[in-house]
């Protein structure tokens, strides 16, 4: 399971060993989670692209106006600080992840 690309292991029935190497452990012997899994990663992936690409747009946009002279340290600061909270946020919204229909 070590070299696989990939490893699941079942929570329930499966050795300590097996668990510790899987890349994903099913804690109840349901082949049907691993859709879920899936579908999850997918969804995180999506959640963590949009969200580097949130920071850094509006990184981007204090950074032209700084240097254009339209705006202050103070509120570049503050938008960097918005910006983590709506990141955050918006990352808390997998808690609430439905599984696949």
């Amino acid at each position: 399971m070590a070299a696989a690309t990939i490893g699941i292991a079942m929570g329930a029935a499966g050795t300590d060993t097996a668990i510790e190497t899987a890349d994903i452990a099913l804690m109840k012997d349901d082949l049907s989670k691993v859709a879920e899994a899936v579908h999850l990663g997918r969804r995180t992936l999506r959640v963590i692209q949009f969200n580097i690409a949130f920071s850094i747009a509006v990184k981007l946009v204090f950074l032209l106006l700084a240097i254009f002279g339209y705006t202050g340290l103070w509120l570049a600061i503050a938008a960097d600080t918005g910006a983590t909270l709506v990141v955050t946020a918006n990352a808390l919204r997998l808690l609430r992840a439905q599984s696949p229909a």
